[in-house]
Parts: C-alpha cells; sequence; structure tokens
C-alpha cells in the first residue's frame, strides 16, 4: 500500500473513531441528564408528600380544637339561654376556631379543600355571630339596668333568648361539618400513606383510588365511638 493511501486510510478510521466517541459521549451525558431529572422528579414527589401529610395532620389537630370549641359554645349558649330564663345577667367567654386556610395551599385532594374551606367560612361566620350576638346583649343589658330599665331588660332577655333558640342550631350543624371533613381527612389520608403512587404525585394527576362512601362511613362510626367513648370516661372535653 502506498503512503499517501495509507495516511488517508488513518485519517478515515481515525475520524470514524472521532465521531463514534462524539455519539457515545453524548448519549452518555443525555442519560446522565435524564436519570438526574428523574431523580429530581422523584425528590420533588417526595417533598410534596411529605408537606401534604404534614398539613394534614395540622389540620387533623385544629379541627379537634374546633370540635371542643364548638362544644364548649354550645353549652355557653345554654347556660345564656338558662339565664335569660330567670332574668339574670350572664357574663362568660367563649373559644375561638383554629381552622386556618393558610393549610390548605399543599393540598391535592381538590373534595378535601372544598369541605375544608366552606367548613372555615361557615365557623368564622358562627364565631362572629356569636361575638356580635352577646357584645350587643352585654352593652345593652348594662345600659338598660344602670339607667334602672328593668322592665326593658326582661323584655329584651325574652327577645334575646326566642333569637337565641334559633341560633343555637347552628353548632349542631358545625359539629356535623366538623365530623364530615374529619372522616373525609382520615380515610383520604390513610389511602395516601398506603398508596404506592404517593411519589408520583408531581405528575399533577389524580392517579389515587377514589373514596368510596364505605370508606368515610368507616372513619365515621370510628370517629363517633370515638367521642362516646371520651364523653362517658369523663365530662372534660377531649380532643376527636
Amino acid at each position: 500500500m502506498r503512503k499517501a493511501d495509507l495516511c488517508t486510510y488513518m485519517e478515515y478510521i481515525l475520524k470514524n473513531i472521532s465521531f463514534q466517541l462524539i455519539i457515545q459521549e453524548t448519549a452518555s451525558l443525555s442519560i446522565s441528564i435524564l436519570f438526574g431529572f428523574f431523580i429530581w422528579m422523584i425528590k420533588r414527589s417526595y417533598d410534596k408528600y411529605c408537606e401534604e401529610v404534614y398539613s394534614l395532620k395540622k389540620i387533623e389537630i385544629c379541627l379537634s380544637g374546633d370540635f371542643a370549641s364548638n362544644t364548649h359554645n354550645e353549652k355557653f349558649l345554654n347556660d345564656w339561654i338558662d339565664s335569660l330564663q330567670n332574668n339574670r345577667l350572664f357574663s362568660c367567654s367563649f373559644r375561638n376556631y383554629f381552622l386556618d386556610n393558610s393549610e390548605f395551599v399543599h393540598l391535592t385532594n381538590t373534595t378535601l379543600i372544598n369541605k375544608l374551606n366552606a367548613l372555615s367560612f361557615g365557623l368564622n361566620v358562627l364565631s362572629h355571630d356569636l361575638e356580635n350576638i352577646f357584645g350587643r346583649y352585654y352593652s345593652n343589658s348594662i345600659k338598660f339596668l344602670d339607667g334602672d330599665h328593668i322592665k326593658e331588660w326582661y323584655e329584651m332577655n325574652t327577645n334575646t333568648k326566642n333569637q337565641l333558640m334559633v341560633f343555637r342550631t347552628n353548632f349542631s350543624e358545625a359539629e356535623t361539618d366538623i365530623k364530615g371533613a374529619v372522616t373525609y381527612l382520615r380515610a383520604y389520608y390513610k389511602q395516601k400513606s398506603f398508596s404506592i403512587f404517593r411519589l408520583f404525585s408531581s405528575f399533577s394527576v389524580n392517579i389515587y383510588p377514589t373514596l368510596t362512601e364505605k370508606d368515610i362511613q368507616i372513619e365515621l362510626i370510628a370517629l363517633n365511638k370515638n367521642i362516646e367513648n371520651k364523653k362517658n370516661a369523663s365530662t372534660q372535653q377531649f380532643p376527636l
């Protein structure tokens, strides 16, 4: 083989080797990038999962406090009605509700978010109405009694009592709503904790099995039993 042909042949081989090396390096880099993206996606998914689980636990604690507050406020209202029937001046403080919708930002279940938003709004309205009714009653009572307008005060007591008899149904409705939110949250948490799909939530696709009415009823029965047991054990209010 001539020297010129040999040089041409060697150049051809070197070019092919260089091209193959470029392809191999490009393929390796692409695989590394894809693998790195996959690891990042899994980590991000797990972080989102942990954030949601933490929010669910905090919300459950808030709901437990709301249940105790609602029970306390209902008792406060009943004691107030008894005082009105006997024309006695009543002074007491009621408890605020704890549910904070800032925790809903990490939730992914739309039904649960809607339930909690509706509950949060309803509890805020209930607390606001109770504060206004009692505030007006107490300030007007002081004015009537300081001015020695006993007859007018008796009439106001009767009107207030009739108003409260209607108003107190809000507490039983609030209790039902709180129980509904707690049972759905616990059923969702139980399903999410044991789901093998929980790491893939970053796809923003609802791939979890749908919660059935049976799942929710199981949690509701357990909740009611737990409440009943704790009421029988002591007169003190306990969390759910």
